[in-house]
């Protein structure tokens, strides 16, 4: 790679951007800039629409742009002209992502579990992992629209006992609501 440019969370201080840039430098990379990930996002959005002339001359035309990922959440508000964009607004909470609604799941199917066993898979961290692979399978399965209930079942759980159970679309909703509060 001779030149590029490398994207970077909205929130990283000038020390972390400094950080990224030397370690370019002892790869022999040459980086011609950091760009926070939202930015590239529309940038790339932008690119298309721009050349198809989708956009106003005269007239900003704003677009928000939400990114949850595993570990944090961002929005920013973007302006696009024909042949320009402007980030006009970028906020991030950098502690709530997937892993949190994966928690949820997890949450619910280890009360089941305790229920019937007596055992905290939580409270076990081999059993934990495992637990928390399982619930990111079935958060994916529930997400699609018109999907009420996903399965989550995990061998061996916890002290040769199996977990298989249903994790309902209502309760979960209900358990993730101080998460999107």
């Amino acid at each position: 790679i001779a030149d590029c440019v490398i994207s970077i969370p909205p929130w990283f201080t000038n020390k972390q951007r400094k950080a990224i840039l030397d370690a370019c430098q002892i790869a022999g990379v040459n980086c011609l800039r950091l760009i926070h990930d939202t930015t590239a996002t529309a940038l790339h959005y932008g690119a298309f629409k721009t050349l198809n002339k989708e956009f106003k001359d005269d007239e900003d035309t704003n677009f928000l742009f939400l990114d949850l990922g595993q570990s944090n959440f961002t929005a920013s508000v973007v302006g696009f002209r024909n042949g320009s964009a402007q980030v006009k607004s970028c906020v991030w909470d950098r502690t709530l992502g997937g892993r949190n609604f994966d928690e949820v799941i997890a949450i619910i199917a280890a009360e089941g579990f305790k229920k019937k066993y007596g055992l905290d898979p939580l409270s076990n961290p081999k059993a934990r992992i495992k637990l928390l692979s399982s619930a990111e399978k079935t958060k994916k399965t529930l997400s699609p629209a018109g999907v009420n209930q996903a399965p989550i079942s995990v061998e061996s759980l916890m002290e040769g006992y199996d977990l298989s159970a249903q994790v309902y679309l209502d309760e979960f909703n209900e358990k993730c609501t101080p998460l999107l509060e």
